[in-house]
């Protein structure tokens, strides 16, 4: 095809345009987006003309804002992880903070346990009247060496030289005991140890036999790998003296 220009004084030819290809993204924008320009007011040549070039963003603005969507999801992800890592780090410390103290409670009740046991033999002993020692029943198991007292079967019996055994506990009534291990009675993680030792005092009128003890009961468990101990210490006297 042969154009001529009035402008020059030669003749000037121009070859005719190439028609330009539309990618596939291109033509279903083309498709998709004619409703939407028309709906924007577009005239018919301004739609031809936006939707040929890919609905007025170019191929490097488009593959800019592919890549900024996946950074953007990145960020996005990594902002969420550090807002709940810290909510769990509090959650998971809270609890471990409450077995240890559910432990500590527990530990402190039995060692009160053995205590009060302790006393209520040193009563027992006072009221059967002259004769009885104030310690019978406690001497010389708790007193030459460590012992395991059992308030439920009423017994008292000194430790192997290996140490105290752990304590069961009875999961249908609850309570903690030294009985055989069964289904309903299993091994809880409580080692309880008693010792007596006499004070000496000179005002005592049987210094050999002592007039006062010192308690001292001993609990240790393990929460989460990590030892613990509960130590409680009591002063009995001998009230008929």
């Amino acid at each position: 095809m042969i154009h001529f220009s009035h402008k020059r004084s030669a003749f000037a030819f121009r070859a005719p345009k190439a028609p330009r290809r539309r990618r596939h993204g291109q033509v279903l924008f083309g498709v998709l987006g004619v409703g939407f320009y028309r709906h924007r007011g577009y005239s018919a040549a301004g739609r031809r003309k936006v939707l040929a070039h890919g609905g007025g963003k170019g191929e490097e603005e488009q593959k800019s804002q592919n890549g900024f969507t996946l950074v953007e999801t990145l960020i996005a992800i990594s902002v969420l992880l550090v807002a709940l890592g810290g909510p769990m780090t509090i959650a998971q410390r809270g609890l471990s903070a409450a077995f240890v103290s559910r432990d500590q409670v527990t530990a402190s009740f039995l060692a009160q346990e053995a205590i009060e046991y302790v006393r209520k033999v040193r009563d027992g002993n006072g009221i059967a009247g002259s004769g009885t020692s104030w310690l019978s029943g406690l001497d010389p198991a708790c007193v030459t060496s460590a012992c395991r007292v059992d308030a439920l079967a009423n017994t008292v019996a000194a430790c192997p030289a290996g140490g105290c055994p752990a304590l069961r506990y009875n999961t249908t009534n609850h309570t903690y005991n030294y009985s055989s291990v069964g289904p309903n009675n299993v091994l809880s993680p409580f080692i309880r140890s008693v010792r007596i030792t006499r004070v000496p005092n000179a005002d005592c009128p049987s210094p050999a036999l002592a007039c006062e003890v010192t308690v001292t009961v001993t609990v240790s468990w393990q929460t989460r790998m990590n030892a613990r101990t509960t130590t409680v210490v009591d002063y009995l006297l001998d009230w008929q003296k």
